[in-house]
């Protein structure tokens, strides 16, 4: 076992952390870094503006390390798209801890998707990046459409608590839930603003009435 090293990895996130099997040893460290790192280039320069050699500059890690971690840029994408979609998952499920059953918690599962984009900007511009990617790579594609049915369960078990049937009737609604929120996202995201906050805040608040309005229809 290795020894956890406070000071190479205080500024990293736990759940950065947990992607890797051998917890906080150097090398975990080390590629920890260099996603978290991937996620800024990718965010601000697309795909295009990653190189081995620039990744391991802002990771302050060798370019051969880089290169001895993940032998293509590929497996760097996809395995950042894994971090963000769990750190995504645990805003929604902290809100989710504090709503109640119904529309209540229906409210609080949207908030929490803005809250996200809201909190990790450059989290955000990198999964619509990888939405806009997924056409391209068969790997990625399928990736994207697991995620999609993760949060489509999510979404029919809170609707399924407002008594709503039939169950075809249910997905049909998560679909557009999970439609409504992503598109949303990616709206406010696509566009400067100077007050991004505002803005996704608003939106969420849209959404929660279009939903609603969805489900008394």
């Amino acid at each position: 076992m290795g020894r956890k090293n406070t000071s190479a990895s205080e500024d990293l996130d736990p759940k950065l952390m947990l992607l890797f099997r051998s917890g906080f040893q150097k090398g975990e460290i080390r590629k920890a870094r260099i996603i978290q790192s991937a996620i800024e280039i990718f965010s601000q320069e697309g795909l295009e503006g990653l190189s081995f050699e620039r990744l391991g500059n802002k990771a302050g890690i060798a370019k051969s390390h880089v290169v001895y971690y993940f032998k293509d840029k590929d497996k760097i994408f996809k395995k950042s798209i894994e971090y963000i979609t769990t750190n995504a998952q645990s805003v929604v499920v902290a809100r989710l801890s504090e709503s109640r059953p119904g529309l209540d918690r229906l409210v609080h599962y949207i908030r929490a998707n803005f809250e996200w984009a809201e909190k990790f900007p450059d989290q955000t511009r990198t999964f619509i990046l990888f939405i806009a990617t997924c056409p391209r790579s068969l790997e990625l594609s399928e990736f994207h459409q697991k995620i999609r049915l993760a949060s489509m369960d999510r979404i029919e078990a809170i609707i399924s608590e407002l008594g709503v049937r039939p169950s075809a009737r249910r997905t049909r609604l998560a679909r557009n839930v999970l439609d409504l929120i992503t598109g949303g996202i990616i709206e406010v995201m696509s566009v400067p603003h100077r007050k991004l906050s505002t803005h996704l805040r608003d939106r969420a608040e849209e959404i929660c009435q279009s939903v609603t309005e969805l489900l008394h229809d």
